[in-house]
């Protein structure tokens, strides 16, 4: 589950990355790429699946933790250490607010706790 600030940018910036000339792409992480397109679909294809879970997971109502807690469990990762797994909190909400953004899932308050479901 890589870390994202915003799944909408990351997206975006995955569109722009396939559309920029280049010789050569060096990623972040990874080799040197003759083209960006095997890498950025690649990401894409990771960006969605971990989205369709997420709407999956929202069938019912839950709590933004239990959320990644079920993500982590359905992808089969664990964070080796807390400062590992609190770096993911932005992340859930990331794919929250993209999903919310495209009308996949909606969120509200019930009793104090906060809740996202599919729509």
């Amino acid at each position: 589950l890589p870390y994202l600030y915003s799944v909408t940018d990351h997206l975006a910036a995955l569109n722009r990355a396939e559309t920029v000339p280049h010789d050569v792409a060096v990623p972040g992480h990874g080799p040197i790429l003759s083209h960006v397109s095997a890498g950025v679909q690649a990401n894409r294809a990771l960006v969605e699946q971990v989205a369709s879970i997420v709407i999956e997971l929202c069938a019912e109502p839950r709590m933004p933790e239990d959320l990644l807690a079920d993500l982590l469990v359905r992808l089969g990762g664990a964070p080796p250490d807390a400062a590992s797994y609190y770096l993911l909190h932005p992340t859930i909400f990331a794919y929250l607010s993209h999903l919310e953004r495209i009308g996949a899932v909606a969120h509200h308050i019930d009793r104090g706790r906060s809740l996202w479901s599919s729509t």
